[in-house]
């Protein structure tokens, strides 16, 4: 009894310890992957993810012998075979150029290759890509190459995962195109795909309805592609999409569907389209939604209430649309919103329907043009109530409003100050003594990136009560554009010639 007991002890260990130990490699994998290594250097300034490191350091011989590559940085080995089938060498500072004649097309049991971040000379991708056809997975993006993808990808018919995100050039154009062969090809042979990704890839062409054929698909990434006509509604209707994101696509036009309660849809990202119509209540049944982007486009009509029903949203962008009417109070709802703009639509004149305690993880709130009228007799007495709510807020636009004189301790800007000087310590004194809100703006696409310890506060005011205040030891006028084009996103956008002005408690910011 005791020696059975004995043994099967002694199996246990040895089972565990088999499982632990890495596989040897097959010598022809790894010289392949010592010839790849020496084909780069290392180059910091090649990868921009923080985490970014040198995998390629630990690709060395141990006692001179090259059976040990299933234990190097970025390499996997099939645990019985001792194949090599997985690749991650992203973000490894890597800097020289791939062509059809680099060993790593020699590793051909690879299932996962990852090359992403990384900088490899605007070389194209190699039509040996092909002969990896054992691929599930492949992401080469923003990895500096460039040209035509090859139409080999499409021999890849096993590719779950495809990310092909391209990076921009000096004159923002794309590295990458997609054209012969085009989008309907690719994505006609790649019928497995759970995630395709070909964000700023020059595609110019519409949006193929065979598409929606792809039954397994949860993410499609087309943003910024140069895609035009009418956006397929079928491709709404795929079973599993969770993130659909066709942003950035000025020419692409289409309306929304009626959803479906039994819809997975986490993200959807429509900006700068040219998508109209009406935001449909059907869209309250969208229970998973967490991001909904729906600015610079041409959807109109007036908010739905069930809009309200979407408890899990955390980004909410409206600006910029054409939206009327009331905006619903079941918006006050949206208690793990942090990101909101609703500005530069068309709404009723009135209060901004968040009463006091509510939203309170929000750290950017954009509401310019919203007509919000009274504050001056304190008519809204909730909008202030729910600022001093806020201790979470980052950056606050308000740009193009009517708000006016003093309301429960806020005063405007406009009020009560005699001289430049008054004016610029009153800011400062008003800013400091709130909480940690910075109001910024920016004359662009997106938000300022500024260190925030080095802004006391940022605060905005209205032109006309600063048009003689100069520079101070306290406070800069940043200089405005001479345009009046207000595309402001989430704490960003543009001042207007008759806008705001910002003033920074640090000259050394301007």
């Amino acid at each position: 009894m005791k020696l059975w007991v004995l043994s099967s002890v002694l199996l246990l260990c040895l089972c565990s310890l088999s499982k632990d130990m890495q596989p040897l490699c097959h010598e022809n994998e790894s010289k392949a992957l010592l010839q790849f290594k020496h084909n780069f250097v290392i180059d910091k300034f090649a990868s921009v993810d923080p985490s970014a490191y040198p995998k390629l350091e630990s690709w060395k011989l141990l006692d001179g012998k090259s059976n040990g590559c299933c234990s190097w940085d970025g390499v996997k080995c099939d645990q019985d075979t001792g194949h090599v089938i997985d690749l991650d060498l992203s973000s490894s500072f890597l800097h020289g150029s791939i062509n059809s004649n680099s060993s790593l097309f020699n590793l051909v049991h690879l299932h996962s290759l990852n090359l992403a971040d990384n900088e490899f000379n605007f070389s194209e991708i190699p039509s040996r890509i092909g002969h990896l056809f054992r691929l599930t997975s492949l992401n080469l993006s923003k990895s500096g190459f460039f040209g035509q993808i090859p139409s080999e990808i499409s021999s890849l018919s096993k590719l779950v995962i495809l990310d092909l995100t391209s990076e921009i050039d000096l004159y923002s154009k794309s590295l990458w195109k997609l054209e012969k062969p085009g989008l309907r090809d690719l994505v006609q042979s790649l019928t497995n795909l759970k995630v395709l990704n070909l964000s700023m890839v020059n595609i110019s062409s519409s949006v193929p309805s065979v598409m929606s054929n792809i039954s397994s698909l949860t993410t499609l990434n087309l943003e910024g592609c140069l895609l035009y006509g009418e956006f397929p509604m079928e491709i709404f209707r795929l079973p599993q999409l969770q993130i659909l994101n066709v942003a950035w696509n000025e020419n692409l036009t289409g309306s929304l569907p009626e959803f479906q309660s039994n819809s997975h849809q986490k993200s959807l990202i429509f900006q700068g389209t040219g998508f109209y119509g009406k935001l449909p209540g059907s869209i309250g049944r969208l229970e998973s939604l967490v991001y909904l982007d729906l600015s610079q486009t041409s959807l109109s009509g007036t908010l739905p209430s069930p809009l309200g029903n979407l408890t899990r949203l955390t980004f909410l962008c409206l600006y910029d649309c054409k939206f009327s009417g009331q905006i619903p109070s079941s918006l006050a709802n949206l208690s793990q919103l942090t990101k909101f703009g609703i500005g530069n639509n068309d709404f009723d004149a009135g209060p901004l329907p968040l009463p006091p305690g509510k939203l309170l993880k929000l750290t950017h709130l954009s509401a310019r043009r919203m007509n919000l009228q009274g504050l001056a007799s304190c008519n809204l007495v909730e909008f202030p109530s729910i600022l001093r709510s806020q201790d979470e807020l980052q950056a606050l636009t308000l740009c193009n409003n009517k708000i006016r004189g003093f309301c429960n301790g806020i005063p405007s800007v406009s009020s009560g100050f005699n001289s430049a000087e008054e004016r610029s310590a009153k800011a400062l004194q008003l800013l400091l003594s709130s909480h940690k809100t910075r109001i910024i703006q920016k004359s662009d696409f997106h938000p300022i990136n500024i260190d925030p310890l080095k802004v006391i506060r940022t605060m905005l005011v209205d032109e006309a009560s600063v048009s003689s205040l100069q520079t101070t030891t306290e406070a800069v006028v940043v200089e405005h554009p001479k345009d009046e084009k207000d595309i402001g996103a989430m704490g960003g956008g543009t001042y207007g010639r008759h806008g705001l002005l910002r003033i920074l408690a640090d000259r050394s910011l301007v």
